[in-house]
């Protein structure tokens, strides 16, 4: 656990209890309808797929794994709240799409700025920040 996390928290919603509850348990969970059998992110209290908008979701627990789908690299923060951060050196802020199908946004860390593909492999690092939050956040394989 770092010692002290300044960047903002995120609040932890109803829908999403069950996620962050999971990363503090270093498990993945994505939310699943079992009518439709989709599965998605970010958590919502309904089925998202094509007009489905069942109630009747699980969570399932998944690998962790999957590729970078896109990504930008950060050079200076837009928003003031991440300034600190971005004056350390450029961070990777990475759109990941899961081996199950979801897409994740994340940071990409232990990675070289100058060598980060599109479609390459990557795997989950379970960061916690606090006492309430673990972050997800995806490295290179």
């Amino acid at each position: 656990m770092t010692n002290e996390y300044n960047l903002p928290i995120p609040t932890i919603t109803t829908e999403a209890k069950p996620f962050w509850d999971g990363l503090a348990n270093n498990e993945l969970l994505i939310p699943k309808c079992n009518d439709c059998g989709h599965m998605f992110m970010y958590p919502k209290a309904y089925c998202p797929n094509n007009g489905c908008f069942s109630s009747n979701l699980d969570w399932e627990k998944v690998s962790g794994v999957g590729k970078l789908f896109s990504y930008t690299i950060v050079h200076r923060a837009a928003d003031v709240r991440f300034q600190e951060i971005a004056s350390q050196g450029p961070y990777i802020f990475a759109l990941v799409e899961l081996k199950e199908g979801p897409k994740l946004i994340t940071n990409l860390i232990n990675a070289d700025v100058n060598n980060v593909e599109v479609g390459m492999s990557v795997g989950i690092i379970f960061e916690k920040i606090n006492e309430d939050i673990t972050l997800p956040k995806f490295q290179p394989l």
